[in-house]
């Protein structure tokens, strides 16, 4: 990595695969599950000008390998250097991003799916399908899903009370936290902080419903589960 020169050879593929260096990095991250710190040379080329946004010949994205060898805290900073669609592009093939955290991501994939849904990726059941850990892990990420929206909806009912929309009233067992939520100073700054956060909460909030309608049908569609969950 050292003697990489302007960065050109970062991006250059190869031309059996149409492989980054990047991509050739997060594979070879494989074997370094267990280090301390298993993405550096990933981590440094694309902080060194590699192309976040490379696609290989099978229209696989560096986001597509990212979420099959990495873990979620590359996967997190690589998200947010891609368009939106990398998140959800599925591959010539069909697979996604999601499908291949899902089936094939050996750091731990429960982080990253979380990450994907948080971030708007639908829930798809034919991404657990054929694999023998997916109903386990539909049934966790329901779980996750839903005491998630528990808090974020107590979060938004919070931001509400907090005075953002002065016009809505204050719920009685929201109003020994206004102090404490307001503050005695700089109170412009708060509302500000507040609002900012509700908005960003609230859309997670829309993802996480969704989710977790997808997984409950899911479940209540699983083999020796007859009775849906309410």
């Amino acid at each position: 990595v050292g003697g990489v020169g302007d960065g050109e050879e970062l991006n250059m593929s190869d031309e059996r695969y149409g492989w980054t260096p990047l991509m050739w990095a997060m594979f070879s991250s494989r074997e370094f599950v267990r280090e301390s710190e298993p993405t550096g040379t990933a981590s440094w080329m694309l902080a060194n000008g590699a192309d976040a946004e490379s696609m290989d010949h099978s229209r696989r994205t560096t986001f597509f390998w990212a979420c099959t060898y990495m873990p979620v805290e590359f996967v997190r900073e690589l998200a947010d250097a891609v368009p939106s669609e990398h998140l959800t592009l599925p591959s010539e093939s069909g697979r996604t991003p999601m499908k291949q955290a899902l089936a094939c991501n050996d750091n731990n994939p429960m982080p990253v799916v979380q990450m994907l849904v948080l971030r708007g990726v639908p829930v798809r059941p034919g991404d657990y399908e054929h694999q023998a850990s997916g109903s386990k892990l539909a049934c966790l990420l329901l779980a996750w899903a839903e005491a998630e929206l528990t808090k974020r909806q107590a979060f938004v009912a919070l931001v509400l009370g907090c005075g953002v929309h002065a016009s809505r009233e204050v719920p009685p067992a929201q109003r020994s936290r206004l102090v404490e939520l307001r503050g005695g100073r700089n109170t412009e700054a708060r509302m500000c902080i507040a609002q900012s956060l509700g908005v960003r909460v609230g859309t997670e909030v829309g993802h996480l419903r969704r989710a977790v309608a997808a997984w409950r049908a899911m479940q209540a569609r699983a083999p020796g589960n007859e009775s849906a969950v309410q």
